[in-house]
């Protein structure tokens, strides 16, 4: 993912040029939020409050594959993740491989 991307609906070509499909799962953090914050709740750690308030995705990406996806994002801080399960090994999900990246929008 870039480091940034412009606010509101923009037309995305995303090239999947590696082995496995993948999936991104974007998130808008709330402010003084983190990529970790958003890890724990995800995976339902205690007291951890909801650290998002907008989602969007883009869907199945297959092996080799080019799309052309609309994404609409407001401004903020976003996370995007890919869980889809590792082919290689079924018992992890791409996150869990280092599949994380956070973005600014503006």
């Amino acid at each position: 993912f870039p480091s940034h991307v412009s606010t509101g609906t923009t037309l995305w070509k995303v090239t999947n040029a590696g082995s496995q499909p993948h999936v991104a799962e974007l998130y808008r953090l709330l402010p003084g939020r983190t990529a970790q914050d958003l890890l724990a709740y995800l995976r339902g750690e205690g007291s951890v409050r909801k650290p998002f308030d907008s989602t969007a995705n883009i869907a199945m990406v297959a092996e080799g594959e080019t799309v052309y996806v609309p994404v609409a994002l407001t401004d903020g801080n976003w996370v995007a993740i890919c869980f889809v399960s590792d082919l290689n090994d079924p018992g992890l999900t791409h996150v869990m491989n280092g599949m994380i990246s956070e973005f600014q929008v503006y």
